[in-house]
């Protein structure tokens, strides 16, 4: 069985890769990042999930839909292209901080300063993700920009 942080090692390094060609690392160094990783490893910061959940990197409310069949009301998740088995606090609505589905979770995922900094790591991933895959010219400016506020965050934690 491969581990959480197994997993998620392996997603990032394949965005890594796939984005290594973009202008992006021109400012910020890929292996300011690889070592970050190796630092966050070596402190078991993703060994923590040990039930994994359902995680919709790209979805949002306007990819739910509700539908009405035989009389019942039914709520349709659509695009589950970017969806995988890992930590509930990579899921995409609490880097966006919707502040409705954090309550539901009583404020309390992101508490403890290593949760924090897994928070950063997922919305490197995320950006990287847009970067990537995206053909939004705007949406990708935005993420190449939050992709150096992350780099620039992890190069300034201390494990403990």
């Amino acid at each position: 069985m491969i581990s959480w942080e197994e997993a998620f090692t392996l997603l990032l390094e394949a965005l890594l890769d796939k984005t290594e060609a973009d202008e992006l690392w021109d400012t910020v160094k890929i292996d300011h990042v690889r070592g970050a990783l190796s630092r966050a490893i070596g402190f078991f910061l993703f060994d923590d999930v040990e039930v994994p959940s359902l995680v919709w990197l790209t979805g949002d409310e306007s990819s739910a839909m509700e539908v009405e069949e035989n009389g019942e009301s039914k709520l349709t998740l659509l695009g589950f292209s970017h969806a995988v088995w890992g930590d509930p606090r990579m899921e995409r609505v609490f880097m966006d901080e919707v502040r409705d589905v954090q309550e539901g979770y009583n404020d309390n995922l992101f508490l403890l300063p290593r949760q924090r900094i897994k928070g950063v790591w997922y919305s490197l991933f995320f950006a990287l993700l847009i970067v990537a895959e995206s053909e939004d010219v705007r949406r990708v400016e935005r993420a190449r920009l939050k992709v150096e506020e992350c780099v620039d965050e992890l190069q300034l934690v201390e494990y403990c």
